[in-house]
């Protein structure tokens, strides 16, 4: 295999990780080309997501695709994946990860101090659609605002200069691909103890048909095993949640040690709990289970 169709949504961002994908595979001796793809999710660009509804708002069109033969592989955001994907589907590989935390963009000169004992945020109006972030927000600020804001990184960031907001929730992986012009502006991270990540936030997937091996193959090959675990350890305790778009649910995985002899930590939460559990990364799916219990009811 020599050439290959890369299907994914023509934002900045998107192109940016299906690029980290095709030179990966160019390493290979594989040349590859971009199929562009309009989501449900990419053309109503003003309605909150909830609002929208539906599965994979930003994935099911981009998987049509391969289903159809217009494409050979699809690469999306990971945090974007449905609970499960278009029957015959799979993610083969992981090729990328970025950094997963979040970080808040603001107005110089704003207040960033984040102790929840700080009265000083009252009527600040951060920018962010998401329930995670958003009752993160209300957490660390007290007294803001958290409005809904759509669009990809460079229009939010548009829209905070333009005043619409002090400041915007954004991922700090989506920064670091994109580079966009943050002069005038501050920014702050969040340390995962302090707002834990979107499951999958900052990874790449390429997903391609389960039947054709020789593509399964190739995608393993530009996938490091680290990565991959993060993956899998995030994912599978994201779709034991089984929750709608409304909820606030965080996953994170970190991983170290030597192979074979992996610590993991999974910190995670849905809606106001959360839980950190820490073991051999070669049984995550016991201690996902087990954090599963202590923040979700039906667990």
């Amino acid at each position: 295999m020599d050439r290959i169709v890369i299907a994914t949504r023509s934002s900045a961002l998107a192109i940016a990780q299906a690029d980290i994908v095709a030179k990966k595979l160019a390493g290979l001796g594989v040349r590859s080309e971009f199929l562009f793809v309009s989501t449900k999710g990419d053309r109503d660009k003003t309605s909150p997501l909830e609002e929208i509804g539906g599965d994979g708002l930003f994935v099911r069109s981009v998987e049509d695709a391969l289903l159809c033969g217009k494409a050979d592989i699809a690469v999306h955001s990971a945090k974007d994946l449905p609970y499960t994907l278009a029957s015959g589907l799979t993610i083969a590989g992981v090729p990328d990860e970025a950094d997963p935390r979040d970080c808040l963009i603001m107005k110089t000169g704003l207040k960033q101090d984040c102790s929840p004992y700080e009265n000083s945020f009252e009527g600040m109006v951060i920018g962010t659609s998401s329930p995670r972030r958003r009752l993160a927000a209300q957490d660390h600020f007290p007294g803001c605002l958290a409005m809904p804001i759509r669009g990809n990184v460079p229009t939010r960031i548009e829209k905070l200069r333009a005043g619409e907001y002090d400041g915007i929730i954004l991922a700090c992986a989506g920064l670091d691909r994109l580079e966009p012009d943050l002069s005038g502006l501050e920014k702050r991270i969040f340390e995962v103890r302090e707002m834990i990540p979107a499951p999958c936030q900052g990874l790449i997937a390429a997903e391609c048909k389960a039947s054709d091996l020789e593509l399964v193959r190739l995608l393993e090959k530009v996938t490091e095993r680290r990565v991959r675990l993060r993956f899998d350890a995030e994912r599978y305790l994201f779709c034991r949640l089984l929750a709608d778009c409304s909820a606030a649910i965080a996953v994170n995985a970190k991983i170290w040690g030597s192979e074979g002899a992996e610590t993991i930590r999974i910190s995670a939460a849905f809606e106001e709990r959360s839980c950190v559990m820490t073991g051999a990364a070669d049984g995550y799916t016991d201690i996902c289970d087990k954090v599963l219990k202590e923040i979700y009811k039906d667990g």
